[in-house]
This record gives structure tokens, C-alpha cells and sequence, in this order.
């Protein structure tokens, strides 16, 4: 009877551990599949798809917006050069030819600007409405500090004294250049010109005022103007002959200054 009993004891201790373990191998199965699930749903929202591209079509990879030309950047027909600006950009956000703006600065496609570069605009750039156009650079005795005058500011009185200070390399074209120099009241040199005695061919100035004991520099070649640096755009030098006269006439046409070549 005995033996009986714990025969029985024995094989219902057998069913439970069976049972139990196969609960436990259950459970761990589950397990593991909830863990593979949430992985490869992890995955599969990572996942990109590409999106299929007809034959021939051409992806961008960015859009270049154009500068943002503030009007403070710009003078009467002037532009002065931003960090991050290009030759294409500027005259794209200042409606104008890229070929005309180059030809207007004697610069090419491969030309290096730099900021603070002056560059002339070969016509009016489209401003704001509400924004008035600049007037004239004038030139102080500190360089690289322009100061805006009115446009019809009254010429102070008092006797103009603008100078011929020197000719710098004369027949060389590259470098060759008339540097004036104002010793006497501010005057306004737009419509003066430059030139040889006899010679038709003649320098004319842009709207530029010129302060007292401010120089600045005509260069024979083409180039991007500055307060302290003008360009004729010349494809010859112009005083390379020992004692040619240069004069210096206002917008009147009267003689100012008159210099010989050494």
C-alpha cells in the first residue's frame, strides 16, 4: 500500500516539473519573439527607400540663394563686396548682366573679389521703395572709412588746390598710375578730366569728393575703383614719354594742375 503511494507521489511530482518546464520554455519562447518583433520593427523604420528616378533626370543637391544685397552695401552706381559673395550672386540680386558688370570692373568670370571691394554698377540697381538712393562717397582722411555728403551739397568757398602729386612707373602699364592729392578745401572732382597736352583721349572722374590732404590714384589699367583708387581701363600706358604735360582740368574744363613727366 505504501509502495503504492509513493509511486503515485512520484509521478505527479514528474507531471508538475514536466508541466512547469514546459511553461517556463513557453514563456522565454514568447519572449524572444516579442524581442525579434520590436527589433526588426526598429529596423524597418529606419529603413530609407529610395525613391525611383526616372532615366535623365537630374537631382539637385542645393539651391544657391543670391546674396542678401543690403542697400547699405550700395553707393550711387557702386556696390561694395559681402563675405560669401560672388560675381554671379551680386549681379543676379542687382538685376544686371554678369557680362556688363564684369566688362564695368574690367574683371572676368575667374576674377577673385574680395570684401570691401568697391564694384561699379553699369546701371541703377533696383532698391527697396521705401529705401532712398545713396548719395556720393566722399573720401576722408582716414582710409577705408567713406562718409555719405548730399548729393547737392554747395561747394565750400575758398581756392581749389588739388595736385599732381607724382606719376607712379610711367610706362608700365601694369602699374602706372597719377596720384592727386587735395590740399586745400573738400571739392567734388565728377566731370574733371585728366590727360596729355594735345591728346584727345582724356581721364574723366566719377562722382567722388575729396577731402583735404586725402590722395588718390588714377591707375592707367582697367580695375575695381576705390575712395583711394580710380582705373582708366587703358590698354596702353599712357605717360610713358619723358616730359609729356599732364593736366588737370574741372568739369568747366578749366586747367587746375598741370604736371611734367620726369
Amino acid at each position: 500500500m505504501k509502495t503504492r503511494r509513493w509511486a503515485l507521489f512520484i509521478v505527479l511530482n514528474m507531471i508538475i516539473s514536466v508541466l512547469t518546464t514546459l511553461g517556463v520554455l513557453s514563456l522565454k519562447g514568447e519572449l524572444e519573439r516579442v524581442v525579434v518583433v520590436t527589433a526588426t520593427s526598429a529596423v524597418t523604420d529606419l529603413t530609407v527607400v529610395p525613391t525611383a528616378i526616372p532615366a535623365g533626370q537630374v537631382v539637385p543637391t542645393a539651391i544657391l540663394e543670391p546674396p542678401d544685397v543690403s542697400p547699405t552695401a550700395l553707393t550711387s552706381n557702386q556696390y561694395t563686396v559681402q563675405t560669401g559673395d560672388t560675381l554671379g550672386g551680386i549681379a543676379f540680386a542687382l538685376d544686371v548682366p554678369l557680362d556688363e558688370l564684369l566688362a564695368a570692373n574690367g574683371l572676368n568670370e575667374d576674377s577673385i573679389i574680395r570684401p570691401g571691394q568697391l564694384l561699379l554698377v553699369p546701371r541703377d540697381a533696383a532698391l527697396a521703395p521705401d529705401e532712398p538712393t545713396p548719395s556720393v562717397i566722399a573720401l576722408s582722411p582716414t582710409p577705408g572709412t567713406p562718409t555719405p555728403f548730399p548729393t547737392e551739397t554747395p561747394t565750400p568757398p575758398g581756392p581749389v588746390q588739388v595736385r599732381v602729386q607724382e606719376v607712379l612707373a610711367p610706362g608700365e602699364l601694369e602699374r602706372e598710375g597719377v596720384m592727386l592729392i587735395n590740399r586745400g578745401r573738400t571739392v567734388n572732382l565728377q566731370g574733371w578730366t585728366l590727360g596729355a597736352v594735345g591728346d584727345e583721349g582724356r581721364y574723366v572722374f566719377p562722382r567722388l569728393t575729396l577731402a583735404q590732404d586725402v590722395p588718390v590714384t588714377v591707375y592707367t589699367i582697367a580695375g575695381a575703383d576705390s575712395p583711394q583708387s580710380l582705373h582708366w581701363g587703358r590698354e596702353a600706358a599712357a605717360w610713358g614719354t619723358p616730359d609729356t604735360i599732364i593736366e588737370l582740368r574741372d568739369a568747366e574744363g578749366d586747367l587746375i594742375a598741370t604736371y611734367t613727366v620726369p
